[in-house]
């Protein structure tokens, strides 16, 4: 199976990234919300409210409210990140960091965010399968437990990722 995730650093001039398949125990339970802490299904920061400067996260909404130009349209493709300014200070902290070109800055509406990540405006719900990990973690520890709970889960994702790859190659996207 080809990797779906990959973590990427570029620091002092090097790349440091890892390649984490698609079926990994942690991707699955971190994404549909499995495997979070319980405070974090009654999280007071998940919400519009923010108390940092700065939010970051993901932009899987990007595109879907506005069109976008040709440069970030390419960019969607690779992973685009959505930054949030809470203040005064975020707003000249982001300022400068897109004065000195660390980041390609465009302004998005904030529906695009607020629509398409769930915890910008609440708190996680926990999955389906929460209960049954929880029961089963510390008997059998992370990997048995999670094998256990997202054995359907496993089996449908090579099909669901094949799939979009034959969509993708379809609308002549990567």
């Amino acid at each position: 199976m080809t990797s779906k995730f990959v973590f990427s650093v570029d620091y002092n001039g090097k790349n440091y990234h890892k390649y984490v398949e698609s079926n990994d125990n942690f991707q699955i339970g971190y994404h549909n919300a499995t495997i979070y802490r319980p405070n974090c299904y009654s999280c007071m920061y998940a919400g519009p409210n923010r108390c940092g400067d700065l939010t970051i996260g993901d932009f899987t909404g990007l595109g879907r409210v506005a069109s976008v130009d040709g440069n970030i349209a390419e960019m969607k493709y690779q992973g685009v990140s959505c930054v949030l300014c809470n203040s005064e200070k975020g707003q000249k902290v982001l300022a400068q960091i897109g004065d000195e070109k660390y980041l390609s800055i465009d302004s998005r509406p904030i529906e695009e965010a607020l629509k398409f990540e769930n915890q910008l405006a609440s708190p996680s719900i926990p999955s389906t399968y929460r209960n049954r990990f929880v029961e089963l973690y510390p008997e059998k520890g992370f990997d048995k437990a999670c094998n256990v709970v997202f054995k359907k889960e496993k089996l449908k994702r090579p099909i669901i990722h094949a799939a979009k790859m034959c969509v993708k190659k379809v609308l002549g996207r990567r």
